[in-house]
């Protein structure tokens, strides 16, 4: 399934079905086109709950409403959770996969409900603190801000992790927004981390060490944080075309600068304010990465003709399919229960084994030349355990062969809950009637 980020006010210029502007009317049609053939979702954040919080009821609920219709009840993890989960990549050695499913789930609230839970006052407080920021920005000069702002800003939370450890210390309990935030989430889980690998009581402290130490290897904090240090460039204080920091809408900055940092990695393409876009996209270079799809609302005309031509998602796993795609031996579980987000996705192979998720939730494992069914078996198996919170629940499991101009099918099983020992008997037998000569 493609997944697009929308901005909140280019969500208000395609839900206004009195827009005069064509551009708009365009993309609108085609945005729910996409969205009826379901070869496309646009999900929501939190962002999009804190931005309308201030709208009047009768805007709330036709936002509301439009934003129900397109993103088909999906919405975004929390940014903190995002983060969280980058961290521990980082803390286990992994490589990130920004594939949708691990961040856009099925929400059951609602657009609307959520506003009521969106708290403006947090919002309020991180412009405040951004401000302040600004106002120490604007007494530096460019070369002074190069690469100095984006240490500073990755170490703000492990900093900001002590400092509600130390009120704790002291006698006086932490706010709920303090317990509840981002730096206190991803400190509290990395130390799970360490106590799942045996370390000592100090387990919490070793983790703000290491969000203090690795914090610019995560990929959100990397970009929120040299996306800082570009916004702060345009505040510099020998920058010809300085910027005015009481002018600024720093709250909107920081919105844009969040979600672009957070959600739209995940997705296939993104359209935000042009200064945040802008911003990011000095963010990847000086980062040395290719950026997102990213446009800018004036861009809304190349925006819809790159929905136009974006092309439809894989369909579900036929087996007969699946088996003629390689030239040998293939070993793959099709789940019961289908999940639409999950795309067609390279895992690192083990070995002379491939592996692949499947489109819409499966697994399979494969050589491009002979190997015994056991060795595909014990990939798959390894290859479940390290997706288990992804790919799982009964399945069918398909062997086949594809010698040449034809795949086949060798043998299909029902796997209980993903669980091979319950069949294992059943699955050596299907290996062994496989390995028979024709007679």
């Amino acid at each position: 399934m493609n997944v697009i980020y929308l901005d909140q006010n280019a969500v208000i210029g395609l839900a206004e079905k009195s827009e005069p502007d064509r551009r708009f009317a365009r993309a609108r049609e085609i945005v729910l086109r996409l969205v009826e053939a379901k070869h496309a979702i646009f999900p929501y954040s939190e962002i999009h709950f804190t931005e309308s919080e201030a709208m009047f009821p009768e805007s709330q609920r036709r936002i509301g409403s439009f934003w129900e219709t397109i993103s088909r009840g999906y919405r975004f993890g929390a940014g903190k959770d995002i983060r969280s989960l980058q961290f521990k990549d980082v803390f286990h050695g992994r490589k990130t996969r920004f594939s949708p499913h691990l961040c856009v789930f099925r929400d059951f609230i609602g657009f609307a409900e959520n506003i009521n839970q969106a708290n403006p006052a947090a919002q309020i407080e991180r412009a405040d603190r951004l401000r302040d920021v600004v106002q120490y920005w604007a007494t530096l000069t460019k070369e002074e801000i190069d690469g100095r702002i984006r240490t500073a800003e990755a170490t703000a939370s492990s900093r900001m992790v002590m400092a509600m450890m130390k009120k704790w210390l002291s006698g006086h309990v932490p706010s709920l927004g303090e317990i509840h935030s981002e730096y206190n989430t991803v400190a509290s889980e990395l130390s799970e981390e360490f106590r799942n690998q045996g370390e000592d009581d100090d387990c919490f402290f070793k983790a703000v060490a290491f969000m203090r130490e690795h914090a610019l290897e995560v990929l959100a904090v990397a970009i929120e944080c040299v996306g800082l240090e570009s916004l702060a460039e345009q505040y510099a204080l020998d920058n010809k075309t300085k910027r005015s920091v009481q002018k600024s809408q720093l709250d909107h900055d920081a919105n844009d600068l969040a979600a672009l940092s957070n959600f739209v990695p995940y997705c296939d393409a993104a359209i935000s304010d042009g200064n945040a876009v802008g911003v990011v996209r000095r963010a990847y270079k000086k980062l040395r990465n290719k950026p997102p799809q990213l446009f800018t609302w004036r861009e809304i005309e190349k925006f819809t003709d790159f929905l136009e031509a974006m092309p439809a998602p894989e369909t579900e796993t036929r087996p007969e399919s699946e088996i003629e795609r390689l030239p040998e031996q293939t070993l793959f579980m099709i789940p019961h229960r289908k999940k639409e987000l999950m795309r067609r996705e390279s895992l690192t192979p083990q070995g002379r084994i491939g592996r692949e998720i499947l489109p819409f939730g499966g697994l399979k494992v494969s050589s491009e030349e002979p190997i015994e069914w056991d060795v595909l078996l014990a990939g798959l198996e390894a290859s479940l355990e390290d997706v288990k919170k992804e790919v799982g629940g009964e399945a069918v499991m398909y062997g086949g062969r594809n010698a040449g101009a034809n795949g086949e099918i060798l043998f299909k099983i029902r796997v209980p809950l993903g669980m091979f020992n319950l069949c294992r008997d059943e699955i050596h037998a299907a290996f062994k009637s496989s390995c028979r000569s024709p007679t």
